[in-house]
């Protein structure tokens, strides 16, 4: 299928099988669980995931109530805060 087509096909309002394959190859597998990755890795990309849109959500809500320069003052000091501790957290249960 040349270039061409593809467009023609798609302005005249289908996309073909070939497309169609391209967008879902890379999806294959991943509802029975066997898109190559382990269940781990799957349960922390679900976990950082819930907790990034949980995060902001609570920002939002901060520059609503507080507004913009505080809630950014108070985020950037609390994420420079945790940047720092964290590590050494880690550093002390993994020596």
């Amino acid at each position: 299928m040349e270039v061409g087509e593809y467009l023609v096909g798609i302005h005249r309002g289908g996309v073909g099988d070939h497309a169609r394959g391209l967008c879902f190859s890379g999806c294959a597998g991943v509802a029975e669980g066997g898109g190559g990755g382990s269940s781990g890795a799957i349960f922390s990309a679900l976990s950082f995931g819930f907790a990034w849109g949980y995060g902001a959500i609570c920002f939002g809500r901060s520059v609503d109530r507080l507004g913009v320069s505080l809630a950014n003052s108070m985020v950037t000091g609390l994420s420079s805060a945790l940047a720092v501790e964290l590590p050494f957290t880690r550093l002390i249960a993994y020596p």
